[in-house]
């Protein structure tokens, strides 16, 4: 079941893949087994966002906070990241899909003419972190008080984590394993996100759950803060379905067509960063 929604109208969608120890643990399997499955599930993930409405896909990989698990358990996601990265690049290319790693520099060379999607992993992140450094370089950028407050920070923001700029705010933050915490994730960037929260472990994770997620996000009436409009657009049941059950298929274009109070905003092209980052110790 996919959707083509206008280009201009694609959606944020931002990811917390939890549950690789528990499914793991599960089978009898070490730590290890699950997150290798949870990288897995990632491919199925970006393979299922294509041609689904979706331009940007960010996955929180790696959190500044997990630095406080197992050396070993740390070190084996590194190199879990390292050789993804590595393995994916290539597929990623030839789908046009543009990787932007936050968090922490990396090198993304290879796949930066990509327009399909923009792949955002995020490793060693921490979105209070980032509110807090964006502060610091609008200080030492000594900003005006005349200058547009918001679209400075914004920019800010992308440039402490290393994002690219321009990235529209998240539509739709999915949460697996029973979760329901944002956990340090995307809190400048999901103000208004709709949240869902479903009780599969990550690496089972498939095109149905995405499905599933996007189906419940557009059944939802986004206001950001407004009144309710007088009439709602209907969705007419498709042909020969028996009923009114709402269709992903057959709601996108509508849905979309309401999903944003401020469409100028993903006007925006993605750019290279160019205020100056503050350093940080490299990975080791």
């Amino acid at each position: 079941m996919q959707s083509n929604p206008p280009q201009d109208r694609q959606l944020h969608v931002a990811v917390i893949p939890d549950g690789n120890g528990r499914w793991a643990r599960e089978r009898g399997l070490p730590r290890s087994a699950g997150h290798r499955a949870g990288a897995r599930a990632v491919r199925t993930l970006v393979e299922a966002a294509l041609g689904r409405g979706i331009a940007t896909l960010t996955i929180f990989a790696f959190s500044a906070d997990n630095w406080r698990r197992p050396e070993g358990e740390v070190d084996a996601l590194m190199r879990l990241f390292e050789h993804f990265l590595d393995r994916e690049s290539k597929g990623c290319r030839e789908q046009g899909v543009r990787i932007n790693v936050i968090g922490r520099e990396a090198a993304e060379r290879s796949t930066r003419r990509g327009e399909t999607l923009l792949l955002r992993i995020a490793v060693d992140y921490s979105a209070r972190e980032s509110l807090e450094n964006a502060a610091v370089l609008l200080a030492k950028a000594g900003t005006s008080a005349e200058d547009p407050v918001e679209t400075a920070f914004e920019a800010a923001v992308a440039e402490a984590c290393h994002s690219l700029p321009g990235v529209p705010p998240v539509d739709l933050v999915i949460r697996t394993s029973g979760e329901k915490r944002l956990s340090d994730f995307l809190l400048w960037e999901s103000a208004y996100a709709e949240l869902f929260f479903t009780p599969v472990l990550w690496p089972d994770f498939r095109e149905s759950d995405l499905d599933a997620a996007l189906g419940d996000y557009l059944c939802r009436e986004r206001r950001f803060g407004a009144l309710p409009a007088p009439e709602a657009p209907t969705v007419p049941a498709p042909e020969n379905s028996g009923g009114s059950r709402l269709h992903l298929k057959d709601a996108t274009d509508v849905a979309l067509s309401i999903a944003r109070p401020a469409p100028g905003r993903l006007e925006r092209r993605w750019e290279e960063p160019h205020l100056s980052r503050p350093s940080r110790p490299p990975l080791s």
